[in-house]
């Protein structure tokens, strides 16, 4: 019963909204968002990529809504792109916008993207596809290793092309004369790629979060990158947090 209850609730953002600014803070990751946007008052401007439905399992929400947060939400699937916009279709933020698209150094317009399949989907409850939505890559390995039975997963995975665009053209569309102060990453094992695309020469944000835990053996190579463009390296909870250094 409980659970049905927190799912329905799940369906409703300004109810969930509601209950989730009641909750007092949370966890490693919570802690340092919550220091981090009290140490800029606030006023933070932001990149999400991989922003999912904006509202299940999303660290951020919390303090986008609490501290009026400035930003760009990124997206690439597209039924998941259009839960994003409706469960913030009721917030009055005019400066947060959405993107569709993926994130990559390609000069293609399109990108293949992978996913799961219709008839993978078919017998799942709504919670239960929005997980798996959620695990969706530019990473054709990193989606069938979300699948247990591996040897059936290739018939249960799709892919699709998708628009993409570079984090520079982000950048330049939304904070061309405004500093970004945090840029966070959610891209089921594509993070790091990602990251080198930043022109470091141009751009400084305050803080990167991204999913390490997804990297294997690249994980210390892109550590070594952060650090040589002036950063400081710290783990929480399975993900890492590249700190600007002063």
């Amino acid at each position: 019963m409980l659970k049905r209850i927190k799912d329905f609730i799940k369906t409703k953002p300004r109810a969930y909204d509601v209950l989730n600014s009641m909750r007092p803070i949370n966890g490693e990751t919570e802690n340092w968002l919550d220091q981090f946007s009290k140490s800029n008052n606030g006023a933070i401007n932001f990149i999400q990529i991989g922003a999912n439905d904006g509202l299940r399992w999303d660290p951020l929400r919390k303090f986008i809504l609490r501290d009026q947060w400035s930003g760009v939400l990124i997206e690439p699937l597209l039924p998941v792109f259009e839960m994003l916009c409706e469960n913030y279709s009721y917030v009055n933020n005019k400066h947060l916008f959405f993107e569709n698209c993926a994130i990559s150094n390609t000069s293609n317009k399109t990108i293949d993207f992978w996913t799961y399949t219709a008839d993978f989907f078919a017998p799942l409850s709504l919670e239960e596809r929005i997980y798996y939505l959620q695990k969706s890559s530019l990473e054709k390995q990193q989606v069938l290793n979300s699948l247990t039975n591996i040897g059936e997963a290739e018939s249960k995975i799709q892919c699709y092309k998708t628009k993409c665009m570079t984090l520079s053209a982000i950048i330049s569309k939304y904070f061309c004369n405004t500093q970004v102060d945090l840029i966070f990453i959610d891209a089921e094992g594509h993070d790091d790629y990602i990251i080198k695309t930043i022109d470091f020469e141009k751009y400084k944000p305050k803080a990167i979060f991204y999913e390490s835990h997804n990297l294997g053996s690249r994980s210390n190579e892109i550590e070594n990158h952060l650090s040589q463009a002036g950063y400081t390296i710290n783990q929480l909870e399975g993900d890492t947090i590249a700190s600007l250094t002063l």
